[in-house]
């Protein structure tokens, strides 16, 4: 049988709430962040670990240089979503080149700065999932949407002022689950997209489709 290679379409140019349910695994997750909470509170002479706990800080969920979701979180929240939903990978153009040319203090300053604008302009549904890779996860998000979500953060970041003289821009892979798909082909999926908008010239959005699938659809 003869398979048909995927298609390419390019593009150029809330807080999340915790562990709803609160069962067995919940309330220990509840108990693990409290318990990692108090215990970095202590070591940063931080007097009210309760305001560290609930804090954009929280080292079991928030990756501590970005802010953002960290990898954990990631996996545990696309473990939930079955189908009817988007994944973005979007990965920041030369970054070696970066950390190579003006160090990995510059490198730390570009991934902040990534990461502060991918939350303001996600609603804060952004993950570290690598280190200069991060992931956004829409439920419930059309196809066509979440392309227009992708090209919409592709032209915050190229909007950030020039840090050092070395301007910012990021390539971006989208994917849409559809019934049945697993979660790990999905995340293949974009990441193949991601791969090739770096391979058609980077600073833009690919979208990964099946033969079957319209944009429009």
């Amino acid at each position: 049988m003869t398979r048909t290679p995927p298609q390419w379409t390019v593009w150029e140019g809330g807080r999340e709430g915790d562990a709803a349910e609160l069962g067995p695994r919940g309330w220990s997750e509840r108990l693990r962040r409290l318990a990692g909470a108090l215990a970095t509170g202590v070591r940063n002479g931080v007097h009210s670990f309760r305001e560290y706990y609930a804090s954009e800080s929280d080292p079991l969920s928030r990756d501590p240089l970005t802010r953002t979701w960290n990898r954990r979180r990631f996996e545990r929240r696309r473990a939930g979503l079955r189908s009817g939903y988007a994944l973005l990978l979007i990965d920041i153009d030369d970054f070696k080149r970066i950390n190579d040319r003006f160090g990995h203090a510059m490198g730390d300053e570009v991934l902040a700065a990534v990461g502060r604008s991918l939350r303001q302009a996600s609603g804060d549904a952004v993950y570290r999932v690598g280190g200069e890779e991060f992931a956004v996860l829409l439920s419930g998000c059309a196809l066509h949407d979440a392309v227009a979500v992708g090209e919409r953060l592709r032209g915050c970041i190229l909007a950030l002022p020039a840090l050092h003289g070395a301007r910012i821009s990021v390539s971006v892979g989208v994917v849409s689950a559809l019934p049945g798909d697993d979660a790990d082909a999905v995340y293949r999926m974009a990441d193949r997209a991601l791969y090739m908008a770096k391979r058609l010239g980077k600073n833009r959005v690919v979208v990964g489709q099946r033969p079957h699938l319209a944009l429009g659809a």
